[in-house]
């Protein structure tokens, strides 16, 4: 199946029971086809074809030139000077974290590029520009990608023709929109249909540092002002890398401090959420510190002054999926020492009313102490985390509650809304646009409906697999669908085969803390796997067939789950700190 825009509902979700089948997104690329004009190529370099008609197809006079394909590589070649810089894109790559080059340095107001879905691009022209290679390529890797290169000169054309370009967009509010209308050839095409979007959504959900202080009874941390935060690259959709102006002048002679901003755009209540589990929660050596800086912002529409984010440190060795991704030889006494900071990090984490929800190696970084790494964890959202990582009892729930949510039919949800209801009797649907309330525990109702005992069971499911994880060198889970699947770049088996070399008190702990995973019962390895183009079935077979057979299961045990089924039982954090404890040389 081609990865479109649409496969993450009716592919990577429960979505796909009750969404109808797009025979457009069904089809597959063939790798081997080539359009006429390239056909044309290869005969004539077959039979030592005619030069010049080569050279005239490389000039500025063929269309096929002049469209922008052919000369979109010019913007990194030598001496160029480029007026854009696209730092990634959200996972489904039609969300691009662009910055014109003279917003850096200057103060971040996260004006991302919205482009249309990849089935409205023309087949052809979607063969070229591989626009679904965003989904499944790292960050590093985005600058190459046909569809980013092809994407700057388009906003290096339709910038350059707009003669007040940085004024607007100094002036727009935080978190507008810069949207491309059409994916064409003709990047003069594109330029024609593209248009700021100032969007004052962000501003007008902001929360004064007066009205946070009363709420939370706390005292926040100091205040900076957005004007003083100094955008330098955007690393997700929720972290830029800054400096500061007031740490700058305190220290003119040395480099700035580079710092995290965090900020939301969509679900800002998730951004205050963690916000305050960072201000009230004491500190840890292995949980990111207390935020020293609180930034404010004064709206463009009423002057209001708001909270619209917070400063963290910098951790710039990355995170544990970058470190595991790297492969490199972890000696078995870190490996053990890094699964012992993570349990005391969630012991301390929960010692004070507080739980972690999303629990992977995204959310732990590595920083050196010592001239030894040691584990943090970040990311105190309490969001919840992908499929492939949570415990059958709250993702069980979390399918009701996206049917419930966002199946296409009225009756659909109205039906998966009443098995909600039989687990959450106060549920209803929420949206990104929310406004932030103050509730203990924060957002996620499959979370927060578990008992204090259950909630920790649920979070020793996920510490498993993230032991799993360490002890087997690998990010990737590789378990049932989600969204993992789009950046898995591995050929390993998964969760939960572990190699002869893992201690034998660490294979009987997995398991003991995975107790009710789906892998123990249905198999081993993912369902699906990215294959060029296309996302293909392990082992052969349709994937709109395979998928929506494996999503009518989960769903039918979820039903069976809300209506009286039982937990499951798993060790407490306690005692899976004193296996981790006793390991030492025994295997």
């Amino acid at each position: 199946m081609e990865m479109t825009s649409r496969i993450f509902e009716a592919v990577l979700s429960p979505l796909a029971i009750v969404m109808h089948p797009d025979p457009a997104s069904s089809c597959s690329f063939d790798e081997g086809y080539r359009f006429p004009e390239e056909e044309e190529e290869v005969r004539e370099q077959e039979e030592g074809g005619n030069e010049t008609a080569g050279e005239w197809r490389a000039t500025d006079q063929n269309p096929q030139s002049r469209d922008g394909l052919a000369s979109c590589s010019s913007l990194f070649s030598e001496g160029a000077t480029a007026t854009w810089r696209i730092d990634g894109a959200d996972f489904d790559g039609r969300r691009f974290f662009a910055v014109p080059t003279f917003a850096i340095g200057k103060p971040p107001l996260r004006v991302d590029v919205y482009i249309p879905p990849f089935e409205d691009i023309p087949p052809d022209l979607r063969r070229r520009l591989r626009p679904e290679a965003v989904l499944s390529n790292r960050r590093s890797d985005l600058a190459n990608l046909p569809i980013t290169r092809h994407l700057l000169r388009a906003l290096e054309t339709w910038s350059a023709r707009l003669p007040n370009f940085q004024r607007e967009y100094e002036s727009l509010p935080f978190g507008s929109q810069i949207l491309v209308g059409r994916i064409d050839a003709d990047v003069e095409v594109m330029a024609a249909d593209m248009h700021l979007y100032p969007s004052y959504d962000v501003e007008e959900n902001m929360l004064t540092p007066a009205a946070l202080k009363d709420m939370w009874q706390v005292t926040l941390p100091q205040q900076v002002d957005l004007e003083d935060v100094k955008f330098q690259s955007q690393l997700h959709e929720a972290i830029s890398l800054v400096t500061i102006r007031s740490t700058a002048e305190t220290n003119p002679d040395t480099t700035p401090t580079t710092f995290v901003f965090k900020s939301l755009l969509r679900d800002q209540r998730y951004m205050y959420n963690e916000f305050k589990n960072l201000i009230t929660l004491p500190s840890h050596p292995n949980i990111v510190p207390t935020p020293p800086f609180t930034v404010t912002k004064r709206a463009r529409f009423g002057g209001r002054r708001g909270v619209i984010g917070f400063i963290l440190p910098y951790y710039p060795l990355g995170s544990l999926k970058q470190y595991l991704l790297s492969t490199p030889p972890i000696p078995l006494e870190t490996k053990i020492e890094w699964c012992q900071q993570i349990t005391r990090a969630l012991i301390h984490i929960n010692s004070y009313g507080c739980f972690y929800p999303d629990l992977k190696p995204d959310n732990v970084v590595l920083w050196e102490n010592d001239r030894k790494l040691d584990a943090v964890l970040i990311d105190l959202e309490q969001r919840g985390g992908w499929y492939s990582w949570s415990p059958p009892e709250v993702g069980y729930v979390e399918y009701l509650e996206l049917l419930a949510s966002a199946a296409p039919e009225q009756n659909v949800r109205d039906e998966y809304g009443g098995l909600v209801k039989r687990r959450i009797p106060k549920w209803k649907v929420t949206s990104q646009q929310d406004r932030y309330v103050n509730l203990q525990g924060g957002f996620s109702m499959p979370w927060k409906c578990l008992k204090e005992e259950e909630r920790e069971k649920a979070q020793v499911f996920m510490l498993g697999k993230l032991i799993w994880c360490v002890f087997e060198v690998t990010p990737w889970v590789r378990c049932g669908i989600d969204h993992e699947v789009l950046r898995d770049e591995g050929s390993g088996v998964g969760f939960p085969v572990m190699g002869d070399e893992v201690p034998r008190k660490v294979r009987e702990l997995v398991k003991a803390c995975t107790n009710g995973a789906r892998e123990w019962e249905r198999g081993v390895g993912g369902v699906l796997k990215v294959e060029g183009r296309n996302l293909v079935v392990r082992g052969g077979g349709d994937v709109g067939v395979v998928t929506k057979e494996w999503w009518a299961e989960e769903v039918r045990k979820s039903k069976e789950f809300v209506e009286g089924g039982k937990g499951w039982e798993r060790p407490t954090f306690e005692e899976v700190l004193r296996v981790l404890e006793g390991l030492g040389g025994d295997k």
